[in-house]
């Protein structure tokens, strides 16, 4: 295929060149030939384009051939037309002695996924900058849980010592007459107070007895007064809560100074259930006397199993109305209903 086509552009290129130029001729048969031997699709443009008879080339061009150009598969349209019927009828017999060559399909290129990237996409986004992690807590030692339990102990004993009144009420007097002897010495000598104090209590006369034990009596009454105007300066739910606070840091935080239970008239007494009842009665009659607490126990717990119910019916009325009592003067005296838990359970 390739030498009919060189034959035909040879013929071709014969009529369109002059005669006397036939150096011209030489090169366009030297570029044709190394053209036909790149390309036969290159050969075919050729061959429908022919070359201007104007174009001419210098021996050197023809050393170093042009790199052709990507077949699109399409014709190009013919720049110059052939003048002469020499050379229609020669482009007449070429066509009727060699067939063009049917233009392969190219396969199409499987298309690639294109991502389009928008121009703020385009550019660089800052880096988020990493979070820092939390620094992991240092485990604390015994030690440190040992001073931050008694921090928080030592705030609780604190409020229980607000809500329990402690520190309101005044100093007391001496209420006996050696102490009001030691109070006397420890204001003339400081050292030695105790031993001086019970050496002249063993020497005293009648008549300094009795001057001291009147001085006591004084102190026993100012005291009194002293401790029931702080009473009194409180309502009776203020020395409840009070006392219910002294009992606390008494059983549970070992506080011994200053947590004696408040004496209040007005306090409600607990109401009783029926075997309370009964073992009262048997101490106020008088057959338990010189007898221990575990031995009086015993022995009025096994005569109240031993009583009958019409028996124990007795003392279980009484307890009813005991409870009632309770119930109103709760409501009188703290302004308030009787908790449930606050009546007494019933004994059998």
């Amino acid at each position: 295929m390739l030498a009919n086509c060189s034959r035909l552009l040879l013929r071709r290129s014969a009529f369109e060149v002059p005669k006397t130029d036939r150096l011209a001729l030489l090169q366009r048969v030297v570029i044709t030939h190394n053209v036909l031997l790149n390309s036969a699709h290159t050969a075919q443009a050729l061959l429908t384009t022919g070359y201007s008879s104007s174009a001419r080339r210098s021996y050197a061009d023809a050393a170093t051939p042009a790199k052709p150009k990507a077949h699109t598969g399409r014709a190009k349209a013919r720049t110059t037309k052939p003048t002469g019927k020499s050379s229609t009828t020669v482009a007449k017999k070429a066509t009727g002695t060699a067939k063009k060559p049917a233009a392969k399909k190219k396969a199409s290129p499987a298309k690639k996924k294109t991502t389009t990237i928008s121009a703020t996409s385009a550019k660089a986004k800052p880096k988020k900058k990493a979070a820092r992690k939390p620094r992991a807590k240092k485990s604390k030692s015994d030690k440190q849980k040992n001073l931050i339990a008694k921090g928080k102990e030592r705030d609780v004993i604190a409020a229980l010592k607000g809500t329990a009144l402690v520190g309101e009420f005044p100093k007391t007097l001496p209420q006996n007459p050696y102490g009001v002897l030691s109070q006397e010495l420890s204001k003339e000598t400081h050292a030695l107070a105790a031993k001086a104090a019970s050496a002249k209590f063993k020497s005293m006369t009648p008549q300094e007895l009795e001057h001291y034990n009147h001085i006591a009596n004084q102190n026993r009454a100012t005291n009194e007064a002293a401790y029931r105007k702080v009473v009194e300066a409180h309502t009776p739910e203020q020395v409840r809560l009070a006392n219910n606070a002294r009992r606390l840091l008494k059983r549970k935080y070992k506080i011994r100074h200053s947590v004696q239970p408040i004496k209040d008239e007005r306090q409600v007494k607990r109401a009783s259930n029926s075997y309370n009842i009964f073992f009262k009665e048997r101490v106020d009659s008088g057959d338990l006397k010189h007898m221990t607490i575990t031995d009086m126990g015993k022995l009025v717990s096994s005569e109240w199993n031993g009583l009958t119910k019409e028996e124990k019916d007795k003392y279980i009325k009484q307890q009813a109305l005991d409870l009632s009592r309770y119930k109103f003067e709760v409501k009188t005296v703290y302004g308030r209903d009787a908790k449930p838990k606050e009546a007494p359970k019933a004994t059998s």
